[in-house]
């Protein structure tokens, strides 16, 4: 089972995007590398890490998804980095799995205009 786990980190650090694990603290209990470039590797809690995303529509969206135990995809800037695309899941242990990528303005502008027309 080590194996397994270790092969999973491994495989999590390589990845283009940011992921990071919170507990239901907020406390960051594992970041790759990509996640500590783009939120900051300093502080034990999420907010402590990234004081920007208080800011941010993510701070309500990690908030709602980790009070109501549900997926959420959003998008918004962060100061530092510019756009970027943010996916929550609940895990099992009460905490939130996030994944995190910067997006570009006109995908961000495309996704928008596409979600209009459906909704029209």
């Amino acid at each position: 089972m080590l194996a397994a786990a270790t092969d999973s980190t491994a495989i999590l650090e390589l990845l283009p995007h940011g992921v990071v694990l919170v507990a239901n603290d907020w406390r960051v209990t594992f970041a790759n590398p990509e996640a500590s470039r783009l939120l900051g590797s300093s502080g034990a809690t999420l907010w402590d890490r990234c004081p920007d995303l208080e800011h941010t529509a993510f701070a309500s969206g990690f908030r709602y998804a980790m009070s109501d135990r549900t997926a959420l995809l959003t998008e918004s800037a962060l100061p530092s980095v510019g756009w970027c695309q943010a996916r929550a899941l609940p895990t099992q242990d009460g905490g939130l799995l996030i994944s995190l990528r910067q997006v570009h303005g006109h995908t961000v502008e495309r996704g928008q205009a596409k979600q209009a027309l459906m909704n029209s």
